[in-house]
Order: structure tokens, then sequence, then C-alpha cells
């Protein structure tokens, strides 16, 4: 099947996750010392992943930009299609769990795609920002990964990330709501739901994991 250059790229991105985990993984076993700001500058690349299924997303939808908006102004979640809805005597659309009661909404579908790309691109300013700010902080000694004391670095990036993923996953959960019958033929549930893992997921995991080794349920063996 033909695969446009634009999209090839993304998918490539993507794939690529696969060998840099394990690289930059088996990296920091050889050079334990600096195994806590090569798995912080791992875990960066999935900025690139989730930018890249962003697009991915985009360019199933279409490959041209204005018909993208197009698309989004009849379908996007928004007070005109609202209005729209009760013309016709249409169930209305409404955000997805857990803001679902949430009455604002985006004048129009265009505004809406616009907030949602702000809210899943944020994650990927933030996400490389903030692991240089860890980098920096783990070798002045001041971000101690094992701690979660407000002494340390590490509470507070755990909070900025925490707060970032949390948004750019609802928010590409959002986007892809309203346009998930256009992108049936793709589909593309399966591979969101693999994104949500690896950047959702494992984040949490991660914070989960450090959590109960901090309160000391679970032992550190080191």
């Amino acid at each position: 099947m033909w695969v446009p250059t634009n999209s090839l790229a993304d998918i490539l991105r993507i794939l690529l996750m696969v060998p840099i985990y394990a690289a930059v993984s088996f990296a920091s076993y050889l050079f334990w010392n600096h195994s806590t700001a090569l798995l912080l500058i791992r875990d960066c690349y999935e900025a690139i992943v989730l930018t890249s299924f962003f697009y991915l997303i985009l360019n199933y939808l279409s490959h041209d930009p204005e018909e993208q908006k197009d698309i989004f102004r009849k379908v996007g979640l928004s007070r005109e299609n609202d209005r729209e809805a009760r013309r016709r005597g249409a169930p209305l659309a409404h955000w997805v769990f857990p803001l679902q009661s949430v009455g604002w909404k985006p004048e129009d579908g265009l505004y809406f795609l616009q907030l949602m790309k702000w809210g899943v691109l944020q994650y990927c300013v933030i996400r490389p920002l903030t692991t240089l700010a860890a980098v920096i902080l783990n070798y002045i000694g001041l971000y101690c990964d094992d701690s979660w004391s407000p002494g340390w670095g590490h509470l507070y990036i755990t909070i900025i990330m925490s707060i970032s993923v949390t948004i750019a996953m609802y928010c590409l959960i959002q986007l892809y709501m309203p346009i998930a019958g256009h992108l049936a033929p793709h589909k593309p549930l399966l591979k969101l739901f693999a994104v949500k893992a690896v950047v959702f997921l494992t984040f949490w995991q991660e914070t989960l994991i450090s959590g109960l080794e901090d309160v000391g349920v679970i032992k550190n063996v080191r």
C-alpha cells in the first residue's frame, strides 16, 4: 500500500521508539552511574512519538490542511455545531470523561482544533524542558529520583510532568472522538491505545512505583 511521505516519516519516528528505548535502556545498565540522565533522555523521545502520532492522525484525516480545517468546522466540539445539532434535532456532543459535565465549548470547530493542538503539543515543549532541568539538577546533586521530599527537584519535575502528560493525552483522545468515523478505514484505535500506553501509562507506572518505594511499600534492593 502506498504511504505518503509525510505520513511515512511520522510512522518511522514512532517505530524508532522501540530500538531507541532498547539501546538507551541497555546503555543505562552499562553506564549505571549516568543511568538517571540516560533514562530521562530516553523518556524525552515520548514527546517525539506523541507529536508524530498527532500529525499522523491529521494526515489520515486529510493531507490537505485546509480540508482538515473544513472537517473540524463541521464535526469539532463547538457551540456552532451545537446550534446546528439542535436545529436538526440531533444529540449534542460532549467532552469526554471526566469533563462531560463541563458546559463551555469553543465557538467553532476550527477553534476546537487549535485548542486540542495546543493541548497536545505543549507536552512536546514541556517534556524536553523538564528533561533538561532534571538532567542539570541531577548533575549538581539536587534531583534525587528516589525522594519525594520538597527539598529535591524530583517532586516538582514530576508534578509538572503529571499535569502536562494528562492534558496531552486527554486532548489527543478528545481530538480523535469527533473524527473517529473519518479515520475508521485506517483503524487508528489500537494505535491510539498503544501511544496512550507508552506515554501515559508508562509515566504513571514509574510515578506510582517511585511513590510506593518512597513510603516503604516497595523496598529498594540497590
